[in-house]
């Protein structure tokens, strides 16, 4: 049913990828636009795949004269040989930690998602005109909420690590003088100790950043989300989770459980009740991200 589902992990269609091996070379700012477009459709798999794609980008800038370059034919050749040749990748368990290690340079962002070890997606970026005005620190900041952003599908409501080489992270909220990026934070204490203070979206995720073992900084979701508290007021207006609440205290029932914050799950998924829009709500939310 599934040719390309087997074991634990999956890998490119191998129909695609003759696509890709017979890509004639681009001879035109169109055709750079047409290969990137098929790159960008399969970049999650290939890790760094827009630095790498840096020289072609260039070329279908409108102010850019169309001059191919050494440096072109190399970025082309070394893309479809990324392309056909791609590592594969994991299936994502919503039971296990998700871990991100993330990074900033000069001209973009990277970052990769993985889970015991081993790699699910790739991710990576140019920076925007904007960014390539940040200073240091909020240009680390950005790579963090990066793939906070684009696999929110994947983190929002699970723990997840997020690892940054940028130990400064740790001070850079100390500042008595404090940009409009700086300034849209929560604090957060470590061990009664204040450490930073987190960009505004990852307060909404229930992240922290705290001091890791290795020097560097690391984030923490603790999943501690507004939707979750909005379940536990509604399940609280549901006849049928009420009752199965209460069966739940006297005697285990197989599968239910009712957890410390006071919440009913189905072994570890959240028990929605049929009360007002939430389920609507969260069938949007779906579809949004």
């Amino acid at each position: 049913m599934f040719p390309y589902l087997f074991y634990a992990y999956f890998p490119i269609d191998p129909k695609n990828t003759d696509v890709v091996k017979s890509f004639p070379r681009p001879l035109s700012p169109l055709d750079s636009r047409i290969f990137l477009g098929l790159a960008s459709y399969y970049r999650r798999f290939v890790e760094g795949i827009f630095s790498i794609a840096s020289s072609l980008t260039t070329l279908t800038q409108k102010k850019v004269k169309f001059i191919r370059s050494e440096a072109c034919e190399k970025s082309f050749q070394e893309m479809k040989d990324r392309l056909t040749f791609a590592p594969v990748l994991t299936l994502p368990k919503r039971t296990d930690i998700f871990v991100v290690y993330c990074d900033a340079s000069g001209i973009g962002l990277g970052c990769v998602l993985m889970q015991n070890g081993k790699v699910i997606a790739y991710a990576s970026r140019h920076l925007k005109d904007h960014e390539k005005n940040y200073p240091t620190h909020d240009l680390e900041l950005a790579t963090v909420v990066f793939p906070l952003m684009i696999w929110r599908h994947y983190l929002y409501g699970v723990y997840v690590d997020v690892f940054t080489d940028h130990k400064s992270l740790q001070y850079v909220f100390k500042q008595k003088d404090q940009n409009l990026r700086q300034r849209s934070v929560a604090h957060i204490e470590d061990n009664n100790k204040e450490l930073v203070r987190d960009v505004h979206i990852l307060a909404r995720l229930g992240v922290r950043l705290v001091d890791s073992i290795k020097g560097g900084v690391m984030v923490h979701n603790g999943s501690k989300s507004s939707f979750v508290a909005d379940v536990k007021a509604k399940q609280g207006l549901d006849p049928i989770l009420i009752e199965l609440k209460e069966t739940v205290i006297k005697k285990p029932v197989e599968a239910f459980s009712q957890g410390g914050d006071g919440v009913v799950r189905y072994k570890v998924h959240l028990c929605v009740p049929y009360v007002d829009v939430l389920r609507e709500k969260i069938l949007l939310e779906a579809h949004s991200s």
